[in-house]
């Protein structure tokens, strides 16, 4: 953006840029981690709509981050009671291959653990999966039919 402004052919005035005051964002948490250490040396305040790694609640690394969404940590326990509420015992996992899955799913299986659900198969999706790999995980989970749900920390895409 330009510190000058022309109106309508007359000559340019000098228009001062005004300082950030906060940044809304980033989507991924990877993002969010970078951008968090930058923000922090100029103090700016952060706030995101979906960053959810439990890596960004560390107040002592990233003071100037906040968000609107639980993260993940919460969303494992949850998903915990709701599988308890409903008297299920047995379940299998599917993670996407990263930070998001990996430590989603390994906080949900830590959760599970404590009250007593055992996972029935524990599958990943890898960043550059084929059709093949998702039918060799559908194959499978459909290997453990008396499993009474499927938890997924997978993204969107993958999801599909």
């Amino acid at each position: 953006m330009s510190e000058y402004k022309c109106d309508s052919g007359k000559p340019p005035v000098y228009v001062p840029h005004k300082p950030v005051s906060a940044v809304i964002g980033a989507s991924f948490s990877v993002v969010s981690i970078m951008v968090a250490n930058i923000l922090r040396l100029f103090k700016i305040p952060q706030v995101s709509y979906a960053s959810t790694s439990t890596e960004l609640s560390d107040k002592s690394r990233f003071e100037y981050f906040s968000r609107v969404v639980p993260p993940d940590n919460f969303q494992a326990q949850a998903m915990v009671e709701i599988i308890k509420e409903l008297d299920w015992k047995y379940v299998s996992t599917v993670a996407v291959e990263g930070e998001y899955g990996e430590k989603g799913i390994a906080s949900f299986i830590s959760y599970s653990a404590d009250v007593g659900i055992c996972i029935a198969t524990s599958e990943k999706v890898l960043r550059n999966s084929r059709v093949e790999d998702f039918d060799r995980i559908i194959e499978k989970l459909i290997q453990k039919p008396q499993a009474r749900t499927v938890v997924l920390f997978v993204d969107e895409d993958n999801t599909r």
